[in-house]
């Protein structure tokens, strides 16, 4: 009778342990993603997140280059299918609260201490941020080179799925999918594209120029010169004076041998 009430017991605690034990992954990443024709990347992503254990909320650490900009334009929850704007507030002490915690990591509130730990709990969240500086120019064509689904991130993606269109002032040069999806990303795993586009309207879109004029390519090629052709000068000069002669043996190194030569 005991016995059957101890294990009773044990099981009734088990959901207990298993709810405090800290899990998270995500069930779904979707990625909008519209390259409009100024060369900015407007993107919106929908996190389908599942959190077990005591999880303060979500976290997205953006791996942003010299010279690109973010410019985050909201965060929503899923809020029984409404999405549900947040607040920004650097003390993070409210749910629906997010702040920049550095220059590339945003963070968001989605329980507090006080609340009972997440136990395999769906949440949904939308960031919605546009990114310039996202493409690479040398000449013509640009190159859209972009990971899509951060690698920073510690957990699973169950199914990633990515749509992605294009302004009419550009002209992919390969060819593109409407819809890219791949499933089970794991920790460290991206999904990089890369997309070489030609412009097709008026103006100059925002792209990094990774050209080099002629006038610096030279400039560069004669320090090399140079530093190359002082390097054989003091080769020359230092075996003209000896210096890379072989060392006499050591039994010649005497008192008068040092008297004379040293001191």
């Amino acid at each position: 009778h005991w016995m059957r009430l101890w294990l009773t017991l044990v099981a009734l605690g088990l959901p207990t342990v298993a709810a405090a034990q800290r899990e998270l992954h995500w069930d779904a990443l979707q990625v909008t993603a519209h390259l409009n024709s100024r060369g900015t990347l407007q993107v919106a992503e929908t996190h389908r997140m599942v959190f077990s254990g005591d999880w303060n909320g979500g976290e997205r650490t953006f791996n942003i280059w010299p010279r690109q900009r973010l410019i985050l334009t909201g965060i929503f929850r899923d809020n029984a299918g409404r999405w549900q704007p947040l607040r920004e507030d650097a003390s993070l002490n409210h749910v629906d609260d997010y702040a920049w915690t550095d220059s590339r990591t945003l963070r968001w509130r989605s329980r507090l201490r006080s609340d009972p730990p997440f136990n395999n709990t769906p949440l949904g969240y939308e960031l919605r941020y546009d990114l310039s500086g996202i493409l690479l120019r040398d000449g013509d064509p640009y190159l859209l080179d972009h990971d899509f689904a951060f690698a920073g991130r510690p957990r699973l993606i169950g199914r990633f799925q990515l749509r992605l269109t294009f302004d009419s002032a550009w002209q992919p040069l390969d060819q593109i999918r409407y819809v890219y999806t791949q499933n089970d990303l794991r920790t460290g795993q991206s999904f990089p594209l890369r997309i070489p586009l030609h412009f097709t309207d008026t103006g100059e879109p925002a792209a990094l120029d990774s050209s080099r004029p002629r006038e610096i390519q030279l400039a560069v090629l004669a320090l090399i010169a140079a530093t190359f052709l002082i390097v054989i000068a003091f080769y020359l000069r230092e075996e003209r004076l000896g210096r890379f002669d072989p060392l006499e043996p050591a039994d010649h190194i005497t008192e008068s041998w040092l008297a004379q030569h040293i001191l």
